[in-house]
């Protein structure tokens, strides 16, 4: 559709010109995002059969029709001010070649849509002769088409990362997608011991890949049952995510495990030698009292 409706525009602009002075390419179409530049380069090429003067006009098609470049124009949405080419004027002998440089830089704050423009080389002995002429002359022209995308950013960034001890351990994961595409970041949690750096475990993290729309949080929790482990040890988190170029999210938390149960085995170890010292004490100092008092 959109390369239709430059066809017919060319051919609308162009009919009745004399092909003296050519121009090529005659159409540029482009698609790109904000930020996004593209370059060409434009020859100009003069079978008059005399010397020419030629001023490069550059014009904004709109609905309404065209309108001569101004600065005036907002950057945001006029193609013409996103296209950067020579604006001086261009003496071409007869038979000769001319080639120029012509760059678009589509604005950081573009909106999404199509936009056209279109650089007329018209004659003329100065700037104002060449406009006018080309308000009622055809001349050689080249027209710029633009499709503005909307430029995709899926990023997402760690809200929290912890420990949670108990009988078993499990570790909180918030994220939020910061970007304007959904994301859906999946990885794991590997676990090691802190002082020989040896890994014992791995606690998966969105197997099921959950998405996480633009704005949103999401929240995961994965359980591990440490056993009988004991010591200093570290977690750390490992995320990938990205449909285009893949992105990570890391991070790692330090945490000590004591099992319980070997605790409490040792603490009523430790009671029940406790009590048989005191028993033990108690009935010695019976003994040595009854001694005593046999002795007297």
């Amino acid at each position: 559709m959109r390369k239709t409706l430059l066809i017919l525009l060319l051919v609308f602009f162009t009919f009745g010109q004399v092909e003296a002075v050519s121009v090529r390419p005659a159409v540029i179409e482009e698609t790109g995002s904000a930020r996004d530049s593209f370059h060409s380069n434009i020859t100009l090429g003069n079978s008059s059969g005399s010397r020419v003067r030629i001023y490069p006009l550059i014009y904004e098609i709109t609905a309404d029709g065209r309108q001569l470049f101004s600065t005036d124009m907002d950057r945001t949405d006029h193609l013409a001010r996103w296209i950067e080419f020579t604006r001086s004027r261009t003496e071409l002998d007869d038979g000769s070649v001319a080639t120029m440089p012509l760059s678009v830089r589509i604005d950081r704050n573009a909106q999404r849509g199509s936009y056209y423009a279109a650089v007329v080389f018209a004659r003329g002995a100065t700037e104002s002769e060449a406009i006018e002429n080309a308000e009622s002359e055809r001349f050689p022209e080249i027209l710029i088409s633009v499709e503005v995308e909307e430029r995709v950013v899926e990023s997402a960034q760690l809200i929290h990362f912890a420990v949670n001890r108990g009988g078993e351990i499990s570790f909180p994961v918030e994220l939020e997608s910061i970007g304007n595409a959904e994301v859906a970041p999946t990885g794991s949690i590997i676990i090691y011991e802190d002082r020989s750096g040896r890994e014992i475990a791995s606690v998966p993290i969105n197997e099921e890949r959950k998405a996480i729309e633009a704005g949103e949080m999401a929240f995961f929790e994965n359980g591990w049952d440490p056993g009988d482990n004991f010591g200093k040890y570290r977690a750390r988190l490992v995320l990938e995510y990205g449909s285009e170029g893949k992105r990570d999210i890391q991070d790692t938390v330090h945490f000590w495990l004591i099992p319980w149960r070997l605790v409490a085995i040792a603490f009523l170890g430790l009671l029940f030698l406790a009590v048989l010292l005191w028993l033990f004490f108690r009935e010695k100092k019976k003994v040595e009292e009854v001694f005593i008092s046999s002795k007297s």
